[in-house]
């Protein structure tokens, strides 16, 4: 049952049965690159305004910006697609395990073997 809505049909899917997150995770990275680049460019511009010397050393070292930049969007989409699969693994282990005749029921305390330990006296 791997019915593919599309972007637009999981945007307005009410019950939020897919996640909508991977899908624009490319369109997120792209905007991410486009941000890294403006935020660049007014780095160097600020550091410009201040002193022509210290403008031609941030233009020298602003690929290494840019990377920096770069590196943090992309590590915080890592993250967050992480996040989605996880959750997806667990809904596919729950999926399988509710397909298995396996008992549903929770286990009773009393099948527990669970040894009640008083705390240590305080010094």
């Amino acid at each position: 049952m791997n019915t593919d809505k599309g972007i637009l049909g999981t945007l307005f899917d009410f019950s939020f049965s897919e996640f909508i997150t991977i899908k624009v995770v490319k369109i997120l990275f792209i905007i991410g690159l486009v941000t890294s680049g403006w935020w660049t460019v007014k780095v160097i511009q600020g550091v410009w305004w201040d002193s022509t010397f210290w403008g031609v050393i941030t233009v020298l070292i602003s690929p290494i910006i840019f990377a920096m930049f770069v590196l943090l969007v992309r590590v915080a989409l890592e993250l967050v697609l992480v996040l989605f699969r996880i959750a997806e693994g667990v809904k596919e282990l729950n999926a399988k395990k509710a397909a298995t005749d396996a008992p549903s029921s929770p286990i009773q305390a009393e099948e527990l073997e669970v040894e009640v330990v008083d705390p240590p006296e305080a010094l």
